[in-house]
């Protein structure tokens, strides 16, 4: 017997009352929507501070090496004076009268030449740096790159998911959700005061 009620056929519903509970439907649906929307410009913030705390990075990573490169290039300035410099004490050396003179000088040309060392190792330590940081750079330029592309498709989901598409709009008209009879209107109206809708 139990079986016979399982497949006995429902009682229909009345259109209106049919029309009522796809209204109240599409009504819990524009509200969804309508709550997506609201927060699309917190979305829209948010993605663009994500997007300028990666543009910071990955502007900081090229200054360190811009400073980096202005730093070796100093270097290499100094190292370049310095070699004058010792030059100028070798020709000098030449001209020295007395023994004291000599060894005075040779002591000079012994200063810069360590100093030139120092300075050379400075400017490989720097030339180091500068390959790290060149890696960082790209490192920085492809996460840049990728949250950027992540951006645009956020962006343009933001722009269009927010509201009903075409599509959704014809197929509520045509399923009479957006058209329901003055009657169904009211009856809803009434129901949505008293439930607090």
């Amino acid at each position: 017997m139990r079986g016979n009620v399982a497949n006995a056929p429902r009682p229909l519903m009345n259109a209106d009352l049919e029309k009522l509970i796809r209204l109240h439907h599409a009504e819990t649906e524009a509200r969804r929507l309508e709550a997506e929307l609201a927060q699309v410009p917190r979305a829209r913030q948010e993605l663009d501070a994500r997007l300028a705390g990666e543009r910071q990075r990955l502007d900081a990573a090229k200054a360190d090496l811009d400073a980096t490169t202005k730093a070796r290039r100093a270097h290499e300035a100094v190292v370049q004076d310095l070699e004058t410099k010792r030059s100028k004490y070798k020709g000098q050396l030449m001209d020295v009268k007395t023994n004291k003179e000599y060894t005075a000088m040779l002591h000079e040309i012994e200063g810069v030449e360590r100093d030139i060392r120092a300075r050379e190792d400075q400017i490989l330590e720097e030339m180091e740096r500068m390959e790290a940081l060149a890696l960082e750079v790209k490192r920085e330029e492809a996460a840049f790159k990728a949250v950027e592309d992540e951006a645009k498709v956020e962006r343009r989901t933001l722009e269009t998911g927010g509201s009903f598409s075409g599509s959704q709009r014809r197929w509520l008209r045509r399923s009479g959700w957006l058209e329901p009879s003055p009657a169904v209107i009211a009856t809803h109206q009434s129901l949505s005061l008293s439930s607090g809708y």
